[in-house]
């Protein structure tokens, strides 16, 4: 583990709590973008993705966490149910971030995962350029034409 001085620590602390404060508001834009009309939501809820996956590397980097690789395991829910996850589970980290970094850490990467699941589940499977996590799609192989 690396140790780091007072004033790095507190850095590190202000730009996590802006990072926080910013996914934050990008998955509340989420979940009301989502609610109103589900179809145009995608990049919405990429941006809440991207958002909270960021505050998770500061987070990791601000406690010390990069070898810690919590369980994010999750109940198979519908689109809805991902958001309303993610964003509880924002909501818990937010609380309890700097008395059980571990527990706090554990739920922003629960958050992440629903929100790249529900992303995922957005956009019509004809424009996916990668398959879903559990979907095999075998690569296709070039003819060569003489």
């Amino acid at each position: 583990m690396s140790t780091t001085f007072p004033d790095d620590q507190e850095f590190m602390e202000e730009n996590l709590t802006e990072a926080l404060q910013e996914a934050w508001d990008k998955a509340n834009i989420a979940l009301s973008a989502y609610s109103e009309d589900p179809s145009g939501s995608e990049k919405k809820l990429w941006f809440a993705a991207e958002a909270a996956d960021y505050s998770s590397l500061l987070f990791a980097l601000t406690y010390q966490l990069e070898d810690f690789d919590p369980p994010v395991g999750g109940k198979a829910l519908d689109t809805q149910g991902l958001v309303n996850t993610g964003v509880q589970s924002l909501r818990q980290t937010i609380a309890i971030r700097t008395k059980l970094p571990k527990e706090a850490y554990t739920s922003l990467r629960v958050a992440v995962t629903c929100f790249r699941k529900a992303h995922l589940e957005t956009i019509p499977k004809r424009t996916r350029r990668y398959a879903p996590p559990g979907e095999y799609r075998p690569a296709r192989m070039k003819q060569d034409s003489k």
